[in-house]
């Protein structure tokens, strides 16, 4: 009599990761905190010197409703710029209920497609703290109050299983692994830095509702 392996026991037999068995990345977000949400854009409309719908020139790639998660002490932050048009802006890194920014750096936006920006090594996200990252467009050098911002949130937490990852070889078997484990930045970060990472960055994307927002662009 013929028996039939069902495709789980096949998984354990053959040794194959639960990772790699995947046909496709899966973002599954962590459970929910209690800390504050932040605005992901201040307006919606023209202000000063901006000559497009602040929404139309960029579009911070982080899930909204949760606070998106890294095991990193200098993440890479990533936004996606959709015109070509040069905008200048200005980047802060503050805690997030901290009054004062750890990180300032002024911006030239002119590169369309994914952008990042990364934390450097002389300022590191501690453990289990919160941190707020700006990008505020300088439409309006008089009246700062008037330049609009993208707004969101980053914490730092531990690596989850440990003694799992170090089994994984590739970066898309990173990224996916922390994908499952709910670690954002870390899944972005690795896709795309996979030489074959593009269709995960999409589905991540698709995943989290911001792919619509950038279908029409190259990354």
């Amino acid at each position: 009599m013929i028996k039939y392996l069902i495709p789980s026991l096949l998984i354990v037999l053959s040794g194959i990761s639960p990772i790699l068995a995947q046909s496709r990345i899966t973002y599954i977000p962590p459970i929910p905190s209690d800390e504050k949400q932040p605005k992901h854009t201040h307006s919606g409309a023209n202000r000063g010197g901006c000559q497009k719908n602040v929404s139309d020139l960029v579009v911070p790639l982080v899930p909204r409703g949760h606070i998106a998660q890294t095991v990193s002490q200098n993440p890479s932050l990533f936004f996606f710029l959709l015109n070509q048009e040069s905008v200048e802006a200005k980047f802060t890194l503050a805690e997030i209920d901290g009054r004062s920014a750890i990180l300032e750096k002024n911006l030239k936006l002119n590169k369309p497609g994914v952008n990042s920006i990364k934390v450097p090594e002389n300022v590191q996200l501690e453990l289990g703290k919160a941190y707020i990252w700006t990008i505020t467009l300088i439409c309006n050098r008089e009246r700062p109050s008037e330049n609009p911002e993208f707004q969101a949130l980053i914490k730092r937490v531990n690596v989850p299983s440990p003694q799992e990852l170090k089994k994984l070889n590739t970066l898309r078997e990173k990224s996916r692994f922390y994908a499952l484990h709910g670690i954002w930045y870390d899944a972005l970060a690795l896709s795309i830095s996979a030489s074959s990472g593009e269709t995960d960055v999409k589905e991540l994307l698709s995943q989290i509702g911001i792919l619509s927002l950038i279908s029409n662009q190259n990354f």
